[in-house]
């Protein structure tokens, strides 16, 4: 399976980390979006190059190049997050849309039909984003969703080396 390009909703600890482990192993980060601007915002664009944007409407055309979408959020904003992901974006059929609540089921993306959900879960603490980028490289990842998210999930974990 070749490497999916991907794109991140939420810049914190968890999604930077993430985006920054991905690349390390040979992930395409599409973009980062992020509701507000915040240290490792300006971090992420400026020292890694990362697009980073606080305009969902302006990721379009990028989230919509994306097959994966991860939503890095706290959990209590993974529902908002995901329902103004799928009312602003046409997102492209089939695209995988995954959480990383390790408390919640993929069931609570209100995806497209045409889309697959799931979630992936790192079962470690990620304190930071450079913390979070070593984590999700040497830790067990709990994976769950439909049979097409499960597939891209789990080969993005063992890449990682999950």
């Amino acid at each position: 399976m070749d490497k999916p390009s991907v794109f991140i909703l939420g810049a914190g600890s968890v999604g930077s980390g993430l985006a920054l482990a991905l690349q390390d192993c040979g992930y395409s980060i599409n973009g980062i979006w992020n509701r507000r601007e915040t240290k490792n915002y300006h971090w992420l664009s400026d020292d890694f190059g990362f697009c980073v944007h606080t305009d969902l409407r302006a990721a379009t055309a990028l989230i919509q190049q994306s097959k994966i979408i991860f939503i890095c959020v706290t959990d209590d904003c993974i529902q908002d997050v995901t329902s103004s992901l799928c009312s602003n974006v046409e997102l492209a059929p089939e695209t995988i849309i995954t959480h990383l609540s390790g408390c919640l089921s993929s069931e609570l993306i209100d995806a497209p039909n045409n889309c697959h959900k799931g979630s992936f879960h790192p079962l470690a603490a990620c304190p930071n984003p450079i913390t979070t980028r070593e984590v999700v490289r040497n830790t067990f990842i709990a994976i769950e969703g439909d049979s097409q998210a499960r597939s891209y999930l789990q080969a993005i974990a063992t890449a990682l080396g999950s």
